[in-house]
């Protein structure tokens, strides 16, 4: 943080240096404009907007070819069980009391499964695939072997994106209180911003503009 802040002064005392004594409407058309691009991200990011890449994710195309490969290698027995009168997706809600009662443990899973039976069945090259990848010449026990892994990497891709999406959360918000404060001070004079750039007029509402400059550091809009 001690970074952060270092960078925020030396951009404060810039601004302030060359503006001090000027309006918004100057310093947005000003040819020193580019020193606001650098504070107006920090200040869309004390506001909670992302100015950074998003963490990478696990595919979730991948997720869904893995999804639909798992289902090719269980029987059409098991897999006729997410299947609707031949031809739409068998939900939990659908199902009668009997099938609940048998299949209760899987009931979090269920919709899932019925969702990756009906985009397997819609997939006319998926057969074609398993054929060139080799997985048509397993036998059964190759088969459950193969199903128990394949479940287990979509339920860890699945957690590692939740994870990174938490992570991506919880950095945003244990930071913005702090970065906001941090700004404020600098650039308003006051933690609870506001201000007045540290200037003796009045406050105003220079914090909502200077909110809304682009990359360049010009008001946007």
């Amino acid at each position: 943080m001690s970074t952060l802040k270092s960078k925020m002064v030396l951009i404060t005392l810039l601004l302030l240096a060359v503006f001090s004594e000027r309006s918004d409407a100057v310093w947005a058309k000003s040819d020193n404009a580019q020193l606001f691009g650098p504070l107006c991200k920090l200040l869309q990011l004390a506001d909670g907007i992302p100015t950074a890449p998003k963490p990478a994710t696990v595919d979730t195309s991948l997720i869904s070819g893995i999804q639909k490969l798992n289902m090719s290698q269980a029987d059409d027995a098991w897999q006729v069980q997410f299947v609707k009168d031949g031809k739409g997706k068998q939900t939990w809600e659908g199902l009668t009391s009997e099938p609940k009662v048998s299949y209760k443990m899987l009931e979090g899973g269920w919709d899932q499964w019925a969702e990756t039976k009906s985009a397997l069945t819609a997939d006319t090259t998926f057969e074609e695939k398993l054929a060139k990848a080799g997985f048509t010449t397993l036998t059964q026990p190759q088969k459950v072997c193969a199903c128990s892994a394949l479940e287990r990497m979509v339920s860890e891709a699945e957690e590692i994106n939740k994870l990174l999406e938490e992570a991506e959360r919880n950095s945003i918000d244990k930071v913005s209180t702090q970065i906001k404060a941090d700004l404020n001070t600098a650039v308003y004079g006051d933690a609870n911003g506001e201000g007045d750039y540290g200037k003796s007029t009045a406050p105003h509402n220079d914090r909502k503009t200077i909110a809304k400059c682009d990359d360049s550091g010009k008001i946007a809009g």
